[in-house]
């Protein structure tokens, strides 16, 4: 570059600042190249973070899609645990619904059973009942008192049995004596003679316990 286009260069540089000194043109020219370099430095830092904004934006897009699939999977999940459930409570019901209804067979059937053992109570006048009623509480038969009801029937049942037993040793004796001939009869109704000893010993108190250990 030769003078003459220096010299029209700072001309030019002088009608646009409006000056003619060298220096101060020098100086301007400086800030000017401070500022352009400044500002270049400004759009590097600019464009380099718009670059790194940019990965972020595609990270994160990333990420979203990653989290969206995981939220899709985990509500599918979710679902199938709901489905899961229902039917498990469908299952449920219905065995509630059938233990419901044989809880009520049952309870048809001991309700039946308790008002049997009332009447056989009745029936048969058990001991328990008079206690009841001292007692103050219902002879109607229920859980509570139940056992007791069972263990007089019980009592009573023992008590039959055992006249029904003496009742049979009696008629084993009675048809024993029947079949006896009547010399034989005879002789029996007499006995053997007893001598002083025996015709003192004490008969016993209770002439039905003979007749058993004689049926016996």
């Amino acid at each position: 570059m030769n003078i003459s286009a220096l010299h029209h260069r700072a001309l030019q540089s002088s009608e646009f600042t409006g000056d003619d000194d060298v220096d101060k043109l020098i100086q301007e020219f400086n800030r000017r190249e401070e500022e352009n370099y400044a500002l270049f430095n400004y759009v590097n830092e600019v464009n380099s973070e718009l670059k790194n904004l940019n990965d972020n934006v595609k990270t994160l897009r990333v990420n979203i899609e990653d989290e969206k699939a995981k939220h899709e999977a985990k509500i599918e999940k979710e679902q199938d645990s709901i489905d899961s459930l229902k039917v498990n409570l469908e299952e449920r019901r219905q065995a509630h619904a059938h233990l419901k209804a044989e809880y009520e067979k049952s309870r048809n059937v001991l309700d039946k059973l308790m008002r049997q053992i009332h009447e056989l109570a009745l029936t048969s006048n058990c001991d328990s009942l008079p206690l009841l009623k001292l007692l103050g509480r219902s002879v109607d038969v229920n859980e509570s008192n139940s056992r007791l009801y069972i263990k007089s029937l019980e009592t009573k049942i023992l008590e039959i049995v055992d006249i029904v037993k003496i009742d049979e040793a009696l008629q084993r004796q009675a048809e024993a004596k029947e079949r006896t001939p009547p010399s034989t009869r005879r002789r029996a109704g007499r006995g053997p003679r007893r001598t002083p000893r025996e015709r003192s010993a004490p008969t016993s108190p209770h002439p039905r316990a003979d007749v058993l250990l004689a049926a016996s």
